[in-house]
């Protein structure tokens, strides 16, 4: 399973399972991709790979 078929499940989950936040975590560099991403209203955010520390607390600052 990739990111967009569980997106496709996760977003006609019961809203009292879902979490706060959900963050995209991607190698694309794909426009089709990052498009795409954009349609799920559940994504907070997205990240490209590598994920580094210094991306985990840019997102710990901004969404905690």
């Amino acid at each position: 399973m990739d990111g967009f078929e569980f997106l496709e499940i996760y977003k006609n989950l019961d809203p009292k399972y879902k979490a706060k936040h959900i963050f995209g975590l991607t190698s694309s560099a794909s426009f089709y991709d990052l498009v795409k991403i954009k349609t799920y209203v559940d994504i907070t955010d997205h990240i490209y790979k590598p994920f580094t520390t210094m991306d985990y607390v840019s997102l710990v600052k901004k969404y905690f």
